[in-house]
């Protein structure tokens, strides 16, 4: 219901500013759909949990879609420096393997899959 009230609320601002000729007034207007606009964003944020804000975030800014990179063979570190190139997450088994230098046996989704930013990309020793 909040939500609703300041999108509404933003909606007739916005429209009110626009057919004042005072400058005064419709820079007090434009303030209010700024502050307003940042309201309703950090309501939606604090409704929703991070991954959900972060996949939303990411797909409203053009998290465009990516191919997911080969893990299989390579340690943790390297499926790190790997990863840090994308806009996908790391998603890796807690805790780490014991050997720093365990490869990488398996990968969900598949090398070569589409994903989008913010997908994660899960790895198994």
């Amino acid at each position: 219901m909040l939500a609703v009230l300041l999108v509404g609320t933003l909606l007739i601002l916005a429209a009110a500013s626009l057919s004042f000729n005072d400058a005064g007034a419709r820079n007090l207007l434009i303030g209010g759909v700024v502050s307003l606009s940042s309201a309703a964003a950090a309501f939606y944020f604090a409704s929703s949990s991070a991954t959900e804000a972060r996949k939303d975030l990411l797909a409203a800014t053009g998290g465009a879609a990516a191919l997911v990179p080969d893990l299989i063979g390579k340690t943790l570190d390297e499926a790190r420096g790997v990863m840090s190139a994308t806009s996908l997450l790391l998603v890796a088994p807690e805790p780490p393997p014991a050997a720093a230098n365990a490869p990488i046996v398996r990968q969900l989704p598949p090398a070569g899959a589409a994903a989008r930013g913010g997908d994660a990309i899960r790895i198994f020793f």
